[in-house]
């Protein structure tokens, strides 16, 4: 089940990291503070990280003896 972070238009409640199934629709879920069905998906950057040689996270780190 992937995690969403949602807020409630209506009142500003926010939740973070909630598991849904993919085949309920988020915006019928009722807000748990005020009981609209205001929620909206809140939209966060994906983390990238660059792994194996030639990038300068990996260059920079001295070998330990």
């Amino acid at each position: 089940m992937p995690l969403y972070d949602l807020k409630c238009e209506w009142c500003g409640y926010t939740r973070i990291d909630l598991a849904i199934p993919m085949t309920i629709d988020i915006r019928t879920l009722p807000c748990p503070q005020c009981g609209k069905e205001r929620l909206k998906k809140i939209l966060r950057p994906a983390t990238i990280q660059f792994k194996g040689p030639g990038f300068p996270g990996n260059d920079a780190k001295k070998e330990r003896k």
